[in-house]
């Protein structure tokens, strides 16, 4: 637990405010762009979004389950999660703050298309 408090932390010291990012892709009648979602499942890798969340069976219980997330927020509900966790997230029970992340171009919209993928 200590491992990942500690990586949490050093992400949020040296994180900045994310910038303004593009719309988010669109879904048609099939869904959401597969590429889209294979580099929003990297993006989630990448920034050890399963040090604090669950999913499935693997992950962190410090912060919320991400099973079925996308049945409780919609994808601009997503984004402004991911773009100003703080001001979002207001909820006493999560003893860890959601630290701002780098995204960089793309990387948003990648991240709130694999995220809508979990219903």
């Amino acid at each position: 637990m200590r491992t990942a408090l500690a990586v949490l932390l050093g992400l949020a010291l040296g994180v900045a405010t994310p910038g303004a990012q593009a719309p988010a892709a669109s879904t048609g009648a099939q869904g959401p762009d597969a590429q889209q979602v294979a580099k929003g499942k990297e993006v989630f890798t990448r920034m050890k979004c399963l040090l604090c969340h669950k999913l499935g069976d693997k992950g962190g219980a410090l912060a919320p389950d991400l099973d079925g997330v996308a049945r409780r927020r919609d994808a601009a509900s997503l984004r402004r999660l991911l773009e100003d966790p703080e001001k979002e997230m207001k909820d006493p029970q999560y003893k860890v703050k959601m630290p701002v992340f780098p995204f960089k171009d793309g990387e948003l919209d990648a991240l709130v298309a694999y995220l809508g993928t979990l219903k």
